[in-house]
């Protein structure tokens, strides 16, 4: 179901999501600065996956982005589900409350409800 395309690492990312899955670390989501300054930095919607068996990057097919622009969100996993909660949008001055999950597996984003605040900066555990 994935359309993997190697890429040699994911870029300048900050205020991403990360997390361990089969062997992989995802980070997904956050604010790219490859090429731009602050403060144009740009939303990325990406999921980049490294595999330290083969020390290399993929990038995975654009079907699988992020659906909302967010950096700063809380992010944990739990089984081959990988999780956003809260997060704020600089270009809209908003913080969110919405929870999502992207199951890795079947390669589908889901909203599953709201935080019971809103959250921006926030830490959770794996």
């Amino acid at each position: 179901y994935i359309a993997d395309v190697p890429s040699s690492d994911p870029g300048v990312i900050s205020m991403f999501g990360c997390i361990a899955y089969n062997g992989r670390i995802y980070i997904y989501g956050g604010m790219d600065a490859t090429n731009s300054a602050w403060p144009n930095y740009y939303y990325s919607p990406k999921i980049h996956f490294y595999n330290p068996g083969s020390d290399t990057w993929t990038t995975l097919a654009a079907s699988h982005n992020v659906p909302l622009d967010l950096h700063g969100f809380g992010y944990a996993v739990s089984g081959s589900k990988m999780y956003i909660m809260g997060g704020r949008n600089e270009a809209t001055g908003t913080d969110s409350v919405a929870t999502w999950y992207y199951d890795i597996e079947a390669g589908t984003w889901h909203q599953v409800g709201d935080t019971p605040a809103l959250k921006y900066l926030d830490y959770t555990v794996q």
